[in-house]
């Protein structure tokens, strides 16, 4: 059980615009698989949404995972060592080593009060995870990659006109089980994000891969 976890923007964007009772749905899956671990029972638009999200939850934890365990290495072998009772000077301008005046470390000077690695590298977990994902490309971040496939399919669940015409061309299949059953198998998955890549277009056209998923046997499921 953890204390807390990390919450991401773009989970926020792509749950509030769905309805109320889908909102507290996939917010309640979310606070309980990230701090308890259990999975609950949800609708099929807020499990397609929770599993798109859970994605992320799990290399988060793996990530926390690794700096927990390099930390109970550190301290196998006896933790940080002592620190110095006299401060390192700090090299001036007269000092011709460096001309600068920069300290030894500018971006962290000597400091006799530093906390402790469980606090250093947690924070350093968090710094990393609050990056805007925007800024990245989806060709070289997964994560920014698989960030645009859930605001895609949350943008589909409320596209009467989409759902409407595939069922037209679809008769007894049901669209959104179907589109959500092709990312979870596969567009979700890396295997997914690296036949993307193949493609030389700048954006992804996802409203088009949701067609052709739907006429694919594999995915379909009917009603």
């Amino acid at each position: 059980m953890k204390n807390s976890f990390v919450f991401y923007s773009d989970w926020l964007k792509a749950i509030e615009v769905q309805p109320v009772e889908i909102q507290g749905d996939v917010l309640r899956g979310i606070a309980q698989y990230a701090i308890n671990g259990n999975e609950i029972e949800l609708k099929p638009v807020a499990q397609a949404l929770f599993s798109l999200i859970k994605l992320q939850i799990d290399r988060d934890n793996e990530k926390y995972m690794s700096i927990v365990e390099r930390n109970r290495a550190n301290g196998s072998r006896g933790g940080r060592p002592q620190k110095n009772q006299n401060p390192k000077p700090k090299i001036t301008q007269n000092n011709p080593k460096n001309p600068n005046g920069f300290s030894e470390n500018p971006k962290k000077p000597y400091n006799d009060d530093d906390n402790d690695n469980d606090n250093d590298d947690e924070n350093d977990f968090k710094k990393d995870a609050t990056v805007v994902a925007s800024k990245k490309d989806w060709r070289t971040d997964y994560e920014v990659y698989v960030e645009q496939l859930r605001a895609a399919y949350s943008q589909i669940t409320h596209d009467d006109n989409f759902i409407r015409q595939q069922e037209k061309y679809n008769p007894g299949v049901d669209i959104l089980m179907s589109v959500e059953k092709a990312c979870i198998n596969f567009w979700a998955t890396e295997a997914g994000w690296l036949n993307k890549k193949k493609s030389r277009a700048k954006q992804i056209d996802w409203q088009a891969t949701f067609r052709n998923a739907i006429t694919l046997k594999s995915n379909r499921v009917y009603k």
